[in-house]
């Protein structure tokens, strides 16, 4: 019988692993919420830049063109606001091309309350649970530009909020459902389009 030495039995080999070494990337910031007054400036210049050049082609070939512009543009000459008459002008667009909207001063205005509560309540629910009110909207009508004030009440409220204020009206302009729904002025402002279309002019 053979003695057993366990001098000569082979040692497992065992993998050691590797030390943790201390990551020198610095950690990761928490997120903020985008500069939307940047993104939405920035973003809209190239579109409206885009739509102006296409203007100027139409007026060339003598196309019937109209511009349907927030109210405050007539009133912002020589400001950076994308579709102010200077702008308009320079681009060979006459005064009789433009129509002005606005409750006083821009789109945003011309829907009610209680529409911008139930997109709000759609798209951007409030952080705290409770629903969008009429009155939520509301206590941000008057002086200033409402739809900026508006954009902010909705990030400062809840876990997300509109990418540009293109975004906003569009995600509202999805949820109405009935002719009735649309502002008066709107729907005066297309009747005029579709009059001056079909070779009518357009009053």
């Amino acid at each position: 019988m053979t003695a057993l030495r366990w001098d000569h039995v082979p040692k497992p080999h065992v993998e050691r692993p590797a030390l943790l070494v201390p990551s020198s990337k610095p950690p990761r910031r928490k997120q903020k919420p985008p500069n939307i007054k940047n993104r939405d400036g920035k973003a809209g210049q190239a579109r409206n830049d885009g739509a102006l050049k296409v203007t100027e082609f139409l007026i060339k070939h003598n196309r019937k063109v109209v511009f349907i512009v927030d109210a405050d543009s007539a009133s912002n000459t020589g400001s950076s606001k994308q579709f102010n008459m200077e702008k308009l002008r320079s681009h060979g667009i006459q005064d009789h091309q433009v129509y002005f909207i606005g409750a006083p001063n821009e789109l945003e205005e011309l829907y009610t309350d209680a529409q911008w509560a139930d997109v709000a309540n759609s798209e951007w629910p409030r952080q705290d649970g409770r629903p969008w009110a009429a009155a939520d909207i509301a206590a941000f009508r008057g002086d200033g530009k409402f739809s900026d004030k508006l954009k902010k009440l909705i990030w400062m409220s809840a876990n997300k909020g509109p990418a540009s204020k293109q975004e906003m009206n569009m995600k509202l302009v999805l949820r109405l459902c009935a002719p009735d729904e649309i502002p008066e002025q709107l729907r005066e402002k297309f009747q005029a389009v579709a009059r001056l279309a079909g070779g009518s002019e357009a009053n």
